[in-house]
């Protein structure tokens, strides 16, 4: 599978993903009436396609929540992605 599409399938969230780091902790951003508050930051994250680093957001509906309940199994979207190794 070419990297263009891998890119896409993990901003899709459609790949699990396991944070390795943190490089910046969570920010809040902006609230929003249905989720409350929105934050952004900045991880060191790896699937299985590699590591890269990535802005995600999360919301405090989604923290809110069991990790079981959620989309892959974390808290967090996937926003942008910075770098690929």
């Amino acid at each position: 599978m070419e990297m263009l599409e891998i890119n896409k399938l993990r901003k899709s969230n459609e790949v699990p993903f396991s944070i390795i780091s943190w490089l910046k902790e969570l920010d809040p951003i902006v609230e929003h009436n249905d989720f409350g508050m929105m934050y952004r930051g900045c991880v060191l994250a790896e699937d299985g396609y590699g590591k890269y680093t990535a802005i995600i957001g999360t919301t405090d509906h989604l923290l809110k929540n069991p990790s079981e309940v959620t989309s892959n199994g974390t808290l967090y979207k996937i926003l942008k992605i910075d770098e690929v190794w």
